[in-house]
Order: structure tokens, then C-alpha cells, then sequence
């Protein structure tokens, strides 16, 4: 057990290191903010008392740099579609009539897809949608060059290319690019 006069001594030595601790690192400081003497200050002499050394400018405060404002997003921009024949509503069956049969697939689902992506509507866009089948851009772009036709996005608002590339998809088994249309 210890005693009380070495719990003392204990304590002096403790706060006797902590104090030549700060010294040094205060001294580590100086050195490490002005690390060259400065021109006017003479070299240490062992024989004369202790120099003085001039007080080292303290650093001043950096200022916190201020926010910049962050960029607000804009959305891509929306391709407007060029202007498109105009077909009537017995040229547009017809084009589901002739493409059903040329690539195979069920009419009722192809019209069934088109009534539910457009409401039958061959100029319907929304956001990067358009056409009777609510093609994008991309998806469009993908599937006439499969076909080796014109991927020219502005072409998903006619009828008769629309109702085409369509009729494909579904007969490569790709109707889940409308999983929200295609009957069950």
C-alpha cells in the first residue's frame, strides 16, 4: 500500500512531466511556425548570456471558406419529336393488321399495349415517352437498329414505324420493356 508522502511524490512527478512536456511542445511549435532565425537575430554565442529572441509573429486566423452553392441538376433535355404523318384510325389498324401478321404475334396484345402506354394516341409523349407505345430514346434507338431501320428518335411518333418496331419487340419475347401493359 502505498503511502501518503509517496502518493505526493507520485503526483509531483506526474505535473512535473506534463509541465516539461507542454514546454517542449510549445518550443516543437515555435520551431515548426518560424523554422529560419530571422536576419536580424545574431548566432548563439555560448560565452554571452542567453539571446533574446524576438517574439514570433502569431498566425493569423484562417477565415472559413464559405459554401459554395450547389449545382442544381437540370434534366436532360426532352427531344421534341419532328412533325409526323398524320394516319387515320383505319390506317393505324390497318398498320396493326399487317405487322401482327408479318412478325407473328397476337394483334389484341400489340393494340391492348398501345391502349394502355397512349390511349391509342400516336403523338402522346411523357417526359422522354412518346408514341402509341410509349418508346424513350434509347430503347427506341436499340431495337431499330436491331431492325436495321432509322433509330431516329422522332420517329416513335409515327404510327406506322411505332406499331413496326413493336410488333418486333414482342416477337423477340421482349415485352417487358411495358411491364405495366402487357396482359397476363
Amino acid at each position: 500500500m502505498l503511502t501518503k508522502s509517496s502518493s505526493w511524490l507520485k503526483l509531483a512527478i506526474f505535473i512535473s512531466l506534463i509541465t516539461l512536456y507542454s514546454l517542449f511542445s510549445k518550443k516543437s511549435q515555435k520551431t515548426l511556425i518560424n523554422p529560419t532565425p530571422s536576419p536580424t537575430s545574431s548566432p548563439i554565442n555560448p560565452a554571452s548570456p542567453s539571446p533574446s529572441i524576438p517574439p514570433s509573429p502569431s498566425p493569423s486566423p484562417t477565415p472559413n471558406p464559405s459554401p459554395l452553392p450547389s449545382p442544381t441538376p437540370s434534366p436532360p433535355p426532352i427531344p421534341s419529336p419532328s412533325p409526323q404523318p398524320e394516319y387515320s384510325q383505319e390506317e393505324i389498324h390497318g398498320f396493326f393488321e399487317k405487322y401482327s401478321n408479318d412478325y407473328h404475334v397476337d394483334i389484341h396484345v400489340l393494340r391492348y399495349i398501345a391502349i394502355c402506354e397512349s390511349g391509342f394516341n400516336p403523338k402522346a409523349t411523357n417526359l422522354y415517352y412518346a408514341g402509341l407505345f410509349q418508346f424513350n430514346p434509347s430503347i427506341w434507338s436499340y431495337y431499330r437498329n436491331m431492325l436495321n431501320q432509322d433509330p431516329d428518335p422522332g420517329l416513335r411518333t409515327n404510327a406506322k414505324e411505332a406499331v413496326k418496331t413493336a410488333a418486333y419487340v414482342l416477337s423477340i419475347n421482349h415485352a417487358y420493356i411495358w411491364p405495366n401493359c402487357v396482359p397476363h
